[in-house]
């Protein structure tokens, strides 16, 4: 350690990060330590983690702090999980399946990290809570904190068509159906009828064999009003967890409606990216478009855009031990800011800066400022003291 340096950390464990090293997650975050001037994290991988657990978590032993980055985007790791729950089948690349059986499978593992004693972050316990979109939703709901009104959808098409009456009259209305352990748009229906019509728009692709009913993620959303469709994507999503919300209309800005990803960090709201879509949903990976947060303020004023910074601290703040989370935040045509969501790895947020730092770079920084982290091994006593000020 250099002379005359004072370090606002108890010892010199490096950073480490469980992961998917293949994953851009994994290669941004070690380039961008490299870059402004800490050790790169070193990657213990999921397949570590899940092949041999007391191997892979005792390498974790020698961790000032770690990091856990998403298990997704890897198939092997995936269907490592599903059986880990539970799941005794295969799912071909993209589909949609074994869901509740994925996140037991996580959970078991959470569970074993959060039993390891490392330091994290993200608590393992907090991660759980957030990739389940009910608990998390009745943590807001006894935090007091604005979101829609959600509920948890029967297990079967006949019925939910009954239930459906709650989001409408029975004769007409609309609703969301999100999965409940899924993520990234995976399964999300907006769902309406009336009399005697249906009408269901998905990112969901529909493959039939024979009776077998198979759903894959699309980056296309699709249209569905055959009722022999609808039912049997409905038949295939709810008996794996569903929750039903208001379909509550987004405003508009110049290029279609919009929501707010904001990255809240060590308490406060830093970067954000407004999503617009012409679809239901705004996710950037279905060809959305990203908007530009000054349209927004012009169009509905500042005093909303810090609305929804506020809005996105307090659902944060129901995670007190994350250091960070991605939330998602709906400004409605009529009314007050409500929170869709909550996400455990909603940080990648590529080209997108706050106060000159990108989302690695701030979360890096925030870790060490706040003592939320252990020693990040940097390089030189230049470096230290610019972080330090």
């Amino acid at each position: 350690m250099m002379s005359g340096v004072s370090l606002p950390w108890e010892n010199d464990g490096r950073l480490f990060v469980v992961g998917n090293p293949e994953n851009r997650r994994v290669r941004d975050l070690q380039a961008t330590a490299e870059r402004i001037g800490f050790y790169p994290p070193v990657c213990v991988s999921w397949r570590e983690i899940l092949d041999d657990p007391p191997a892979g978590l005792a390498r974790l032993r020698a961790a000032g702090m770690v990091r856990l980055d998403s298990p997704g985007e890897n198939e092997d790791v995936l269907r490592h999980l599903v059986r880990l729950g539970g799941g005794c089948g295969g799912l071909a690349f993209g589909e949609i399946g074994f869901l509740p059986e994925q996140y037991r499978g996580f959970s078991l593992i959470l569970d074993r990290l959060s039993a390891s004693g490392s330091k994290f972050q993200n608590s393992p316990a907090d991660i759980k809570v957030m990739f389940d979109k009910w608990a998390s939703g009745c943590r807001f709901a006894a935090a007091c904190i604005p979101s829609p009104a959600t509920s948890l959808a029967p297990a079967s098409a006949a019925p939910f068509r009954k239930f459906r009456s709650a989001f409408g009259t029975p004769g007409s209305g609309r609703l969301f159906l999100k999965p409940r352990f899924a993520s990234s748009a995976s399964g999300v229906c907006a769902y309406r009828w009336s009399h005697g019509r249906e009408q269901l728009i998905a990112p969901v692709e529909l493959h039939r064999n024979g009776r077998a009913v198979r759903l894959y993620n699309s980056l296309r959303v699709r249209c569905y009003t055959s009722l022999e469709d609808i039912t049997a994507i409905l038949e295939n999503l709810l008996p794996q967890g569903m929750i039903c919300q208001p379909w509550i209309r987004k405003a508009s800005l110049s290029d279609g409606q919009f929501d707010l990803r904001i990255l809240v960090i060590n308490g406060q709201s830093r970067h954000v990216v407004v999503r617009q879509s012409h679809y239901p949903m705004t996710n950037l990976h279905l060809g959305n478009r990203r908007g530009c947060l000054d349209e927004v303020q012009e169009a509905f004023g500042q005093r909303t855009v810090d609305n929804c910074r506020r809005l996105a601290e307090d659902a944060a703040a129901c995670f007190p031990d994350s250091l960070y989370a991605g939330v998602d935040v709906l400004v409605p045509v009529r009314g007050d800011p409500l929170i869709c969501e909550i996400n455990a790895f909603g940080d990648l947020l590529p080209n997108v800066t706050h106060r000159g730092e990108s989302t690695c770079e701030a979360i890096l920084r925030a870790s060490l400022r706040h003592g939320n982290c252990a020693d990040l091994a940097k390089r030189s006593a230049s470096h230290l003291l610019k972080c330090e000020s």
